[in-house]
């Protein structure tokens, strides 16, 4: 059974459609890259398998069971917002801008769900939460308030606040876009460990290189849709369609153009 089935996913804003029945499975353990232009859906998407965005139509499931929707008396309902946050504790979310309460330190940052949600002691979730920061290699700031962390570390924080609910599978929503490029770097370090001890992932990225040595798969979005599906060497080396050669050439056009400014 995959840990996640998406099947015929739609989001529309309005007049605009953002998802335009999307469809596919992530197995258990498995690593999937999602690349795409700048308003392909990539980050809706990802909002709407753990329900931050509502979808139009279409149903998700986690490990076999409807999340977000329940069927009742034959009719489907939305879950309500209690019972969604507590299903939410299982899928982990990686937001680009980090997200810190910016008046808790590292420590109490990493610490807070486990004692709101998995109902820790003190004592048990700030155990926790040093483990968690030692695995993203922050334990020497556990006591730092987010302000005098730089972008990279707080979004490593960021991580650690993900991995101490122990999800069943972890939502990266382009994570390194708001970092600095020197600090890309050990952000993308953390990825690849988790990648490597076998966590369950599901990468909106612009990191092409990154995906292509991590995931087990990619998935090329354009206008709602999927475009592309397969392996990095189906997509992203071998190109296979003019579409994917586009993107693909213009972000190495991006890459160039940068490193001239520099």
């Amino acid at each position: 059974m995959p840990i996640l089935r998406i099947t015929n996913l739609e989001k529309s804003f309005g007049p605009l459609t953002v998802l335009a029945g999307v469809s596919f499975e992530v197995e258990r353990g498995q690593k999937v890259a999602i690349i795409g232009p700048s308003g392909s859906g990539k980050t809706t998407l990802l909002r709407c398998i753990n329900f931050l965005e509502r979808p139009t139509g279409g149903a998700i499931e986690i490990d076999g069971q409807a999340f977000g929707i329940k069927n009742v008396g034959g009719q489907d309902r939305y879950e309500s917002d209690r019972a969604l946050a507590k299903r939410r504790a299982d899928i982990g979310f990686v937001f680009q801008r980090f997200n810190l309460f910016s008046h808790l330190t590292a420590l109490e940052n990493v610490a807070l769900a486990p004692r709101l949600v998995r109902k820790a002691s003190r004592v048990e979730a700030e155990a926790l939460a040093r483990k968690m920061l030692a695995r993203v290699g922050l334990e020497a700031k556990a006591d730092t308030m987010p302000e005098a962390l730089s972008g990279g570390q707080q979004q490593r924080v960021a991580i650690a606040r993900v991995l101490a609910m122990q999800p069943k599978l972890i939502l990266f929503d382009e994570p390194t876009s708001a970092l600095d490029p020197e600090l890309v770097g050990e952000v993308l370090a953390v990825m690849r460990s988790l990648a490597a001890e076998g966590m369950t992932m599901l990468i909106v990225t612009h990191e092409i290189r990154f995906a292509a040595e991590v995931a087990d798969r990619v998935i090329f979005m354009d206008h709602g849709r999927i475009a592309a599906d397969g392996t990095p060497r189906d997509v992203i080396i071998n190109h296979p369609t003019e579409r994917v050669r586009q993107f693909l050439r213009s972000l190495s056009s991006d890459d160039k153009t940068e490193g001239n400014t520099a």
